[in-house]
């Protein structure tokens, strides 16, 4: 989980703003009671999803969070069979509606493609394998990547392991599913790849250094490094630990 920084001066949050207010469904109006009596937050958010400027702001979040997964880091990814991700509420739509259709709440979280999704299927009573958006579902985290401290309670080991340097980040990484076996199995490759040559030796300290102080850029189509953050928690506990 890295912090994801919002940019409330552009032009798509500007006129998708406007938008809200002008249909009464931003968080001031729908503070009000009295105001669409009727409508719980999933309604709003039905509604806020046919708006003009809703795509915009959707590619907006997409420059925000680099390409990423507001939670994992995997790339998201277009795919032939779904949406290429699932626009996540921090604070649930059902829990809270003033904010179901606000910018601050709204992040990408990744969407599994097909085989995973049909894997999921499988387990759909224990859910073994979901993650993010489609593990999390109504609960609340208590870190969240609009958080700017929220990747410092979490590590992340070379194997691909996740683990939580208290008990409530242990929480949320079970809430989101961050320690499930394909995660894993996603991450300790993305490490690999940075730790060893392409004969599989390790790579010496001062390579791995250097790798430590670029991965955290923005390439130059402005997106992340898939798993970045993680790559960078790896390297640095793998570092400071031989």
């Amino acid at each position: 989980m890295k912090y994801i920084e919002k940019d409330f001066s552009s032009d798509a949050v500007v006129k998708f703003c406007a938008e809200l207010k002008e249909n009464r469904l931003d968080k001031e109006s729908l503070s009000d009671p009295s105001v669409h009596p009727t409508l719980t937050g999933p309604k709003v958010y039905s509604q806020v999803c046919s708006f003009r400027y809703f795509n915009a702001l959707k590619e907006q979040m997409y420059k925000d969070q680099g390409g990423i997964c507001c939670y994992c880091g995997q790339k998201l990814t277009t795919s032939s069979y779904f949406s290429p991700y699932i626009v996540e509420h921090v604070i649930p739509k059902s829990e809270c509606r003033q904010l179901a259709g606000e910018y601050e709440n709204l992040l990408l979280s990744c969407r599994s493609d097909l085989k995973e999704e049909g894997q999921q299927e499988l387990n759909k009573k224990n859910k073994e394998g979901w993650h993010c958006d489609k593990r999390k579902e109504n609960h609340r985290l208590t870190y969240n990547p609009l958080q700017r401290e929220c990747g410092d309670h979490f590590r992340y080991l070379e194997s691909g392991d996740i683990d939580g340097n208290d008990e409530l980040a242990k929480k949320d990484i079970k809430t989101l599913g961050l320690d499930c076996k394909y995660l894993v199995k996603r991450r300790k490759m993305a490490i690999d790849t940075i730790l060893h040559d392409e004969d599989g030796n390790l790579l010496a300290d001062e390579v791995l250094e250097q790798y430590l102080q670029v991965i955290m850029n923005r390439k130059p189509d402005n997106t992340f490094r898939e798993f970045c953050f993680v790559i960078a928690g790896a390297l640095n506990n793998f570092l400071h630990n031989r």
